[in-house]
């Protein structure tokens, strides 16, 4: 059995905070800071106390977060973003490069409005066209990015778990 070293933390509405160690998680449980949401199958132990390990946490008090503003474009938030998937709807293929939709030869920015993941073939074929121009569709309309995602990019974009998924936005 694989030792769970990652719990993601909830504010008490239920929005993700951050991924915290599973350390850190039992001591908030055990000073009443938190509480399980849901749990794993993992155990911390001491001489004299077993914790249950959550796989998520939830704060008891509410955390005063500000609001993150949008994140500055990035490779690696777009990879996070995408799901590392070309964005293609006809396309099943890993996504590898930054696909602009209306190119920069055109006048194209780099932004999160702007850019999708592609895979190599979809970048060649479409080169300076519009997805339009192309007659394609994308599998989700780009958006930018915000909080959340930052958290899972930080953590490493393949440490989301696949009990997480309810709590993250559907886009991360």
């Amino acid at each position: 059995m694989q030792i769970l070293k990652q719990v993601l933390l909830l504010n008490a509405s239920y929005e993700p905070l951050r991924v915290v160690s599973a350390e850190r998680a039992v001591i908030l449980i055990l000073t009443g800071k938190a509480e399980p949401v849901t749990d794993s199958d993992h155990v911390m132990r001491s001489p004299s106390t077993t914790v249950k390990v959550p796989l998520v946490a939830r704060l008891v008090r509410m955390a005063n977060v500000p609001r993150m503003a949008k994140v500055p474009f990035s490779r690696r938030m777009l990879t996070v973003r995408d799901n590392g998937e070309c964005q293609f709807s006809h396309c099943k293929n890993k996504g590898t490069t930054v696909e602009h939709m209306l190119p920069s030869s055109r006048g194209g920015k780099s932004t999160y409005e702007n850019c999708v993941l592609a895979c190599g073939p979809c970048n060649y074929k479409k080169a300076d066209r519009t997805v339009d121009e192309m007659g394609w569709t994308l599998k989700k309309k780009p958006a930018p990015v915000y909080g959340p995602m930052v958290l899972l990019a930080r953590a490493g974009a393949n440490a989301a778990l696949p009990e997480w998924a309810e709590w993250l936005p559907a886009t991360a």
